[in-house]
């Protein structure tokens, strides 16, 4: 029986298709039925895997992954990162007499993060990620307020000082001046 390799474009559309009728699906093998169904009703030919799903994915941005880990039986910690593929770059840290310990091996691509043990990952919770923009949530008002103030518009400086929110001078309209 003969198959086709379906183009990254393709498999992208398809993902995008599935995510947006589920936007979180519970594993990469849901995911992988999901878009091989999409994907037959373009070409009945279509085979895919779910390694080449999650790394499409990955890389052009399409979704989120939540990766719970397991113990392997590595001696070796990654070198490689396991789900995308890309140079884990190591997360050190001085002890109290300068020996430079590794803490983990964290993947800036995808998230994932190995402690000095090697893990592996286990499952993947796949979420579709937000279209609209990172500046979506400041355009709202939900975002960070000016100055570093947080969504609420109170600051470190009232918790420092130890005067509780809403009693600092200036708080009041009959406080303020003009």
């Amino acid at each position: 029986m003969s198959y086709r390799i379906p183009r990254d474009d393709d498999v992208a559309k398809a993902i995008d298709n599935c995510l947006s009728r589920s936007p979180r699906v519970r594993s990469l093998t849901v995911l992988t039925d999901l878009v091989e169904t999409e994907l037959m009703c373009v070409d009945e030919s279509y085979r895919i895997r779910g390694e080449r799903i999650r790394k499409v994915g990955v890389k052009r941005k399409l979704f989120d992954l939540e990766i719970s880990y397991a113990h392997s039986g590595r001696t070796e910690p990654y070198k490689k990162c396991p789900v995308c593929g890309n140079k884990l770059e190591s997360v050190k840290n001085r002890t109290l007499d300068w020996k430079t310990v590794e803490l983990s091996r964290d993947c800036k691509v995808c998230g994932y993060s190995a402690k000095t043990d090697a893990c592996r990952p286990a499952r993947y919770v796949i979420t579709r990620r937000n279209r609209d923009g990172p500046d979506r949530e400041a355009e709202e008002g939900r975002g960070t307020s000016e100055r570093g103030r947080g969504p609420h518009g109170r600051g470190a400086q009232d918790v420092r000082d130890g005067i509780p929110f809403g009693k600092r001078f200036g708080h009041r309209p009959q406080d303020r001046i003009g």
